[in-house]
């Protein structure tokens, strides 16, 4: 009797532990869910480019570069344009920042990071896992 009762708690104790792991990709499950959404919503907009089948280019440089533009911007002038942005806009993004001013959306993401990192702006939740920018309080824009 006790060798089936020990094996009853121990399919018992397995369950409990598959189980555990299951609620483990919930997350998981979740977060793929939203990118579907956000993917399907960037393929339904008519801006969004084309889905290429042809393989991108491996690390090795097997294939063209991207050009680059013919100038750099100015030292700093970039940073300025993101905090005046952020001062007439608070709360925007970094997606919302690079739209509005221009700047790539790689150097905004950047730059944002860096300026939080270093106190001059604030992160603030927007819901929906984004993120906004707003000016730190006793920073000030020098435009």
């Amino acid at each position: 009797m006790t060798a089936s009762t020990d094996v009853v708690q121990t399919v018992e104790q397995r369950l409990r532990e598959v189980e555990a792991q299951l609620g483990s990709y919930d997350e998981l499950t979740r977060e793929r869910d939203w990118l579907q959404r956000a993917l399907n919503e960037l393929r339904a907009d008519g801006n969004a480019p084309a889905r290429s089948s042809a393989k991108r280019p491996t690390a090795g440089g097997a294939g063209p570069r991207r050009r680059r533009s013919a100038r750099r911007a100015r030292r700093g002038s970039n940073v300025e344009a993101i905090t005046s942005y952020v001062t007439a806009n608070p709360g925007a993004t970094a997606a919302e920042i690079a739209t509005g001013t221009g700047i790539d959306r790689g150097v905004v993401y950047s730059a944002t990071s860096r300026l939080a990192g270093s106190g001059r702006l604030r992160r603030v939740t927007k819901g929906d896992r984004q993120v906004g920018y707003e000016l730190a309080s006793g920073s000030a824009v020098n435009v």
